[in-house]
C-alpha cells in the first residue's frame, strides 16, 4: 500500500480507517492466553495466509528442570520431524553453539530451577504456506537464582513443505508449566 497523507478536517472513510489498520505494524491475533501447571498447550486456527510472519510471545515458569519445546501443527496433529536450528546461549561469561538437524522439535528454551520465570519471543515466517518455515526464537532464562540469566538466540526451519494452522508447546521430562501467551501477525502492504 502506498503511504497516505491526510490533511486536518479530511473525512476517512471506512474503508480507508480499515485499510490503514490491516496494514499496521503488529496485528493481535490471539490477546494474552494463561495456563496454569498442563504439560503442553495446543494453540489451533492462528495462522492463516492474512499474515506472512508471526510473533508468538510465551512466558513461563517450569515445575521443575526442563525445556521449552515447540512444534508446528495443523489439524491439532503436531510435525513431530524435520526441525533444524543454531543456537547461540551466553551463560554467565561463556558463549556457546550448538547447531542440530533432523530434531522433532523446536527447541525454545531450558530451566534449570522451577522458581523463576523465562520469556520466549519466536517469529515465524510462512507457517501458513505449503512450503518450508524459518524461524528464530529470542529467549531470557532465569536460572539458578535472580541474577543468573541466560540469553538464547536460536535460528532455524522446519523443512516439511506443509501449510499450518498453529503450533503445540510443551516439556520435556514430565514437568509442567504456568504462564501465557500472545500471538501478533506482522501487518502487510501491497
Amino acid at each position: 500500500m502506498a503511504r497516505q497523507t491526510f490533511t486536518a478536517g479530511q473525512v476517512l472513510t471506512a474503508a480507508q480507517l480499515s485499510t490503514l489498520q490491516n496494514n499496521s505494524g503488529l496485528q493481535l491475533i490471539t490477546a494474552q492466553t494463561a495456563f496454569s501447571a498442563v504439560n503442553s498447550v495446543s494453540v489451533s486456527n492462528c495462522f492463516t495466509t492474512t499474515f506472512d510472519k508471526y510473533m508468538v510471545v510465551i512466558r513461563w515458569q517450569n515445575s521443575s528442570t526442563g525445556e521449552l519445546a515447540v512444534q508446528l501443527q495443523v489439524g491439532g496433529v503436531a510435525a513431530a520431524t524435520n526441525y533444524n536450528y543454531q543456537l547461540l546461549e551466553i551463560n554467565n561469561t561463556t558463549v556457546a553453539t550448538t547447531r542440530s538437524t533432523a530434531q522433532n522439535n523446536i527447541r525454545a528454551g531450558f530451566s534449570t530451577n522451577g522458581a523463576f520465570p523465562s520469556l520466549a519471543v519466536v517469529t515465524f515466517d510462512g507457517p501458513a504456506l505449503a512450503e518450508q518455515t524459518n524461524y528464530w526464537i529470542e529467549t531470557a532464562i532465569t536460572q539458578t537464582g535472580a541474577t543468573t540469566v541466560v540469553a538464547n538466540r536460536t535460528s532455524g526451519n522446519h523443512t516439511t513443505a506443509t501449510a499450518y494452522d498453529g503450533f503445540l508447546f510443551f516439556t520435556s521430562g514430565g514437568q509442567t508449566i504456568t504462564g501465557d501467551y500472545t500471538i501478533y501477525g506482522y501487518g502487510k502492504t501491497a
